[in-house]
């Protein structure tokens, strides 16, 4: 309430640069409020600096989601180089505020809340904002001179803050070209499962008798704990550097076994331990896309 107390004043409708200053000093003796108030409307230019209290970065956000999606949802699109609702500049301060104070951001999630609020469940009206809104980050990102190719090999990009630190991981993973002996494990794996494999079954230990085989799974379930916890943690880089323990014991299997064994059961059973490891290397990104 206090935080757009001011507009109702003579002197910030006269002088709207003011905006958020004369607020802050209705509520003074309250510093941190205060000061949150004054930095509601940060950052205002790709210059300025995004709100330093934690006050200041919610009412930045709440503010910039709410003009954002009252704004669109009447149709307010910029066209080309035109905007003069500022909506381009509001969306790139939501994403600066989201990486720079490393927030959790989940696009999908907070379209759905805000437009509960203008009483809006239109499905193509929330996909044309979502993938709006998402394009401009994918432009940010591409601004920031982050390789494409990593960019568009992401996976689940609604969180924008972990989207943000995947590419980070990536980017600096794949700057040593030995590490790219990943994206030839994943690209080997990926040329002999079928095109569109899901995995449907346990993998059977039972049919298991080369020792080759038994090492692959073992160091398979070890990875994959592992992983899983890095993953929440979104330690992405260690989750990389992890499946690379993989690179010999698929180099291994794929010299001295046949992999399309003239048995069914043995073949598919492959596999199935091939596709759930290429699922875990590629959990972050489709890796083999990188080659």
């Amino acid at each position: 309430l206090y935080s757009k107390l001011d507009l109702t004043t003579m002197l910030v409708s006269e002088i709207p640069e003011l905006e958020g200053i004369i607020g802050s000093y209705y509520i003074k003796k309250n510093k941190k409020i205060s000061i949150g108030i004054r930095e509601q409307y940060k950052p205002k230019t790709v210059y300025d600096n995004i709100p330093k209290t934690k006050i200041g970065k919610i009412l930045s956000l709440a503010d910039k989601i709410d003009t954002i999606i009252g704004l669109l949802i009447i149709n307010k699109f910029p066209t080309g180089s035109k905007d003069p609702y500022s909506i381009k500049r509001k969306i790139m301060g939501i994403i600066r505020i989201i990486t720079e104070a490393n927030i959790n951001f989940n696009i999908k999630k907070i379209l759905i809340i805000s437009l509960k609020f203008f009483s809006k469940k239109d499905f193509q009206l929330f996909n044309k904002i979502y993938l709006y809104i998402k394009k401009k980050l994918e432009n940010f990102l591409k601004y920031k001179k982050y390789n494409t190719k990593i960019l568009f090999s992401l996976k689940n990009t609604q969180n924008i803050n972990t989207t943000y630190k995947k590419l980070n991981a990536l980017s600096m993973f794949f700057s040593n070209k030995e590490n790219m002996i990943l994206v030839t494990i994943s690209s080997r794996i990926k040329n002999i499962i079928p095109k569109h494999f899901k995995t449907k079954t346990k993998i059977n230990l039972d049919i298991i008798e080369i020792s080759i085989e038994k090492k692959l799974i073992k160091i398979y379930f070890g990875i994959k704990i592992i992983n899983k916890e890095l993953y929440r943690k979104r330690k992405f880089s260690y989750y990389l550097y992890n499946c690379k323990k993989f690179e010999k014991y698929i180099d291994n299997l794929f010299e001295n076994t046949k992999v399309l064994n003239e048995n069914t059961k043995i073949k598919n059973n492959r596999i199935e331990l091939l596709g759930n490891i290429n699922n875990l290397i590629c959990k972050i990104s489709d890796i083999y896309k990188l080659k």
